[in-house]
């Protein structure tokens, strides 16, 4: 019987300038649950994709956040076996992470 198991997909990380990895769904299906972004810093944007990073793909594209308030969201994103997580930002000292389940 498959069970979903809590974990957090993207650990709170540091984004940078270029889209990069931050999760790959490997050997089960993610559930993505609350995306957590913040920036200590003005002025600054993120992206997120639930896939390779590309102008259809995108969730939150250059997505303003406020000086040290952290966004939050809650949802549920499906990240099927073998799809990715991609996220940017625009400027250094934007951080992520991203909760939620495991399902195998």
């Amino acid at each position: 019987m498959a069970v979903y198991t809590p974990v957090a997909l993207v650990p709170q990380i540091a984004l940078t300038n270029a889209a990069a990895t931050y999760y790959t769904a490997t050997a089960v299906t993610a559930i993505a649950r609350t995306v957590q972004v913040s920036t200590p810093s003005a002025g600054k944007t993120f992206t997120l994709s639930f896939a390779t990073d590309a102008a259809g793909t995108r969730s939150w594209e250059a997505y303003a956040l406020a000086q040290n308030v952290p966004s939050i969201f809650n949802g549920w994103w499906v990240i099927v076996t073998s799809a990715i997580l991609q996220a940017s930002c625009a400027a250094t000292a934007v951080s992520l992470g991203v909760f939620g389940y495991t399902y195998a």
